[in-house]
């Protein structure tokens, strides 16, 4: 027999299953090893507070780069970059279009 000492808390999580499920055919309880993610759905299953799991995943994002394509016309890189400073920017097309030079049709999105 080996012993190993374990210098972590270990947390038992126990699901049963009908006899016919039994992948092992065995009368006993058996433990057995899962890979990260099915031992993360067995977390799920058996917590008692079920609003614990997807708060227990949620992961603070500091930065999110969307990755669009800059535009190269002049004018509209100037209007990207201001509703990037303030996108609650209140100015109308028309507005916007005479501060980077532009129509209003020029700044229409449709």
């Amino acid at each position: 027999m080996t012993t190993r000492t374990r210098r972590t808390p270990t947390h038992m999580h126990l699901l049963a299953f009908p006899d016919m499920d039994d992948p092992f055919g065995s009368p006993a309880p058996t433990v057995v090893a899962v890979p990260p993610p099915v031992a993360e759905i067995i977390r799920a299953l058996t917590a008692t507070d079920l609003t614990a799991v997807p708060l227990r995943s949620l992961r603070q994002v500091t930065e999110l780069r969307l990755g669009l394509p800059q535009p190269r016309d002049d004018r509209v890189a100037a209007l990207t970059a201001a509703l990037a400073g303030d996108p609650a920017d209140p100015r109308t097309r028309a507005e916007f279009g005479a501060t980077v030079g532009a129509s209003e049709r020029t700044v229409n999105v449709p």
